[in-house]
């Protein structure tokens, strides 16, 4: 049997972010189940799902809700307490990124669970539910993932040929939850889709060991790590980029000869440097935690902190030291490097602070500090063999709940932390988490027994954990990989980062900012551009904007339609993109006039409209009255709504001033009466792609000076006769 389900929005959560939702893009055998379900359900039966067809391009749009955190009562709704008792406070600010306007056709058969007799037969069930499909009666609203996106269903006898075609490999997707055990267990899959259509049955896996062959933005970041970290210097699993200050040189007698700034600017004072150091202790804050071989200077040197006694913190960073450095050896041995012995030396005995007397301003700011052996032009914590050992003892000193890891099948230790991601525009302290979950609000993240814990909800490694995390904060401190457009962070990246195609990409991403690169050429080369932004619940989360990944010789309708979902940015921050720029791409400079379509038409019309108005009412080119301000985006979407009144209002504007626009607007509404209706009711996202380089296109040369365009005419016959 074959069922049709569409809808306006869809969300098939994926497991990796609990928190800031994030749709996969095909439909799961699981949320194809609740489908069925929802119309007819008995326990003497059950649903075999072969497999799913999708007849549209996945198409990602951004929404913010605000979720409860907990299932109000009858009592409560009714007399409205929750408005009363402060019902911002008990809600929950969450992103979703999800699907727009999707249709599947499910490809099902019924089973019996039990034995057949008189009142359980499949013809008995087929019967019901074709009943039910056919007269709309469920057991509950389908839903398409979410319960807030409901769908349309029809029962259909055959299923059309589905217009995508090729192979597509979506990676590990979930299946659906076994109940055989005392808590449910998730199955995934590998989904492949071959013309429009991914395999269900008898596709299944039992566990995770392939997860990190093929996957999603956190498994791609991974593997970008790894091909990265000896080639970028990226840290290690247990280390970290912090920023450090001073340096405190000691003798092999352990005495502090120097103490000084790594480095200074230009008027003498001190600055931060990132180095790879030690991991950071997590949630020192009034406890005394100290981290191994770099420290503030409470901790690194016994620094009377704002006339803090910081004895005790000194002895606890040196009893880390010793633990790291000795091992399981109480004495010095003569295994010990000379830097390491001269360190443990210093630490013995408290140091003298005289020599650190000049920068007491900087040292009461908890600048940090690290140590270097006297003739070495390296750092203690740099040395190969004391970061093996410091490997070694952060490996041993791990603990949590083991399990296999979503990311890269492995396994490891489950995150109960996940690290911190800098420089996203808009966040609290300039530092916000991708995947985070309030321990507070928790309940909403409960799933089948799974508590709100991470390490539970959303079981991601330590190690896999780190290396996304570092991996992200390395493009997003380099500016040949960001962008910031309104509120929302871009980050890009291609699998070898080719300086000449990250130039066009943040060209491509900036508009009108940047200097135009001179050559367009694509590269044959996968990139990949992530969209971040603030979660609205004070910047503490982040949401994901958008994510595209485009294959090897991305095509232009790819780009049109990425550059179409994120242009609300722009309107935001006062800036478009350069659809021109998207448009020659593929160097295609121009449409022939022969294969306009009827988006890219459109478009040029709504320009002379515009144009029209702007040379009647010269009022309109400053304030928020022109066309462009106010009707675009509908004439856009849903050219029916306005596009026929902005015509008949421009005949009235013609009669004040007519600069041979009415001519051309003549033209366009000829061409556009070939098409049946000339003003559809919706344009799908190909066709607002074109209308909106349509509309950039025809602007510019509405704007261009007669002169001008002569003398490109000219220069234009030129080429040609000398070619």
């Amino acid at each position: 049997m074959y069922l049709k389900v569409t809808g306006p929005f869809a969300l098939f959560a994926r497991p990796e972010i609990r928190a800031e939702r994030i749709s996969y893009d095909f439909m799961t055998p699981s949320a194809a189940q609740g489908v069925l379900k929802a119309i007819y359900w008995k326990p003497q039966m059950c649903y075999v799902i072969h497999d799913i067809r999708s007849y549209r391009e996945p198409s990602r749009e951004t929404i913010k809700t605000n979720d409860s955190n907990f299932k109000p009562s009858m009592n409560q709704i009714l007399n409205d307490t929750l408005t009363k008792t402060g019902g911002s406070a008990l809600a929950i600010s969450r992103s979703s990124l999800v699907l727009r306007n999707v249709e599947y056709v499910i490809n099902f058969s019924i089973e019996l669970m039990e034995p057949k007799s008189k009142k359980n037969t499949l013809e008995k069930h087929y019967e019901i539910f074709i009943r039910r499909a056919k007269h709309g009666q469920y057991f509950q609203a389908p839903c398409l993932g979410a319960k807030e996106f409901v769908a349309d269903v029809e029962l259909l006898e055959s299923a059309p040929e589905s217009p995508l075609k090729g192979i597509r490999d979506y990676g590990i997707m979930f299946h659906h939850y076994d109940y055989s055990g005392r808590i449910p267990t998730p199955v995934f899959f590998h989904a492949v889709m071959e013309n429009g259509i991914v395999k269900t049955e008898g596709e299944t896996v039992m566990d995770l060991t392939d997860a990190g062959k093929q996957g999603w933005l956190l498994q791609e970041l991974v593997q970008q790590y790894e091909r990265k970290k000896d080639i970028c210097n990226l840290p290690r699993f247990g280390f970290s980029e912090e920023k450090i200050t001073f340096e405190a040189v000691i003798n092999e007698q352990g005495t502090l000869i120097e103490f000084r700034p790594i480095q200074e600017n230009d008027k003498g004072k001190p600055i931060q440097i990132l180095m790879n150091v030690p991991e950071a202790v997590k949630n020192r804050s009034s406890n005394i935690l100290p981290n191994f071989l770099w420290d503030v200077p409470g901790y690194a040197v016994g620094w009377p902190a704002k006339g803090k006694d910081c004895t005790k913190k000194f002895e606890a960073f040196r009893d880390r030291v010793k633990a790291v450095l000795l091992g399981d050896h109480e004495e010095y041995g003569a295994n010990l490097l000379p830097e390491e012995a001269a360190l443990l030396h210093f630490l013995q005995k408290k140091p003298e602070l005289d020599l650190l007397l000049p920068y007491e301003k900087e040292l009461e700011q908890s600048r940090k500090i690290c140590f270097r052996l006297e003739g070495k032009d390296t750092y203690i914590h740099d040395n190969p063999v004391v970061q093996d050992k410091w490997s070694i003892y952060y490996g041993a000193h791990r603990d949590g709940i083991r399990g296999l890891c979503m990311v890269t099948g492995m396994e490891d230790i489950m995150a109960e932390i996940h690290p911190y991601i800098t420089g996203v525009k808009g966040t609290k302290m300039n530092r916000a988490k991708l995947i985070s979950i309030d321990r507070n609000n928790g309940k909403t993240f409960e799933c089948y027994g799974a508590s709100s814990c991470l390490s539970e909800s959303t079981p991601i490694g330590e190690c896999a954990a780190f290396m996304y995390a570092a991996m992200l904060n390395y493009y997003l401190a380099r500016p040949e990989h960001r962008v910031i457009i309104g509120d929302t962070t871009y980050v890009f990246w291609s699998k070898y980062d080719t300086p000449q195609l990250l130039r066009k990409i943040k060209y491509l991403l900036s508009g009108f900012s940047e200097d135009f690169p001179e050559d367009r050429s694509v590269s044959e080369e996968s990139f990949t551009i992530l969209g971040l932004q603030p979660n609205a619940a004070g910047g503490i989360r982040l949401g994901v904007r958008c994510y595209e990944h485009f294959q090897d010789n991305a095509c232009k309708e790819q780009l049109e339609a990425f550059m179409l979902r994120i242009q609300g940015d722009y309107i935001n921050a006062n800036k478009k993109p350069d659809w021109e720029y998207i448009h020659t791409w593929e160097d295609e400079n121009k449409m022939d006039q022969a294969n306009k379509t009827q988006g890219y038409l459109l478009g040029e019309l709504f320009a002379v409209l515009d144009k029209i108005q702007k040379d009647a009412v010269p009022s309109t080119r400053r304030n928020r009255t022109s066309l462009v301000y106010k009707y675009l985006r509908i004439a856009k979407t849903s050219p029916a709504r306005v596009m026929e009144q902005l015509v008949s209002k421009s005949f009235y504007h013609t009669k004040k001033k007519d600069y041979g626009l009415a001519r051309q607007r003549s033209e366009l509404l000829l061409q556009l009466e070939g098409f049946n209706p000339s003003y559809p009711e919706r344009l799908s996202t190909e066709e607002q792609a074109r209308f909106q380089i349509g509309y950039e296109v025809k602007t510019k040369e509405l704007y261009t000076p007669k002169a001008k365009k002569e003398s490109q005419k000219t220069k234009e016959s030129e080429e040609q006769a000398n070619a």
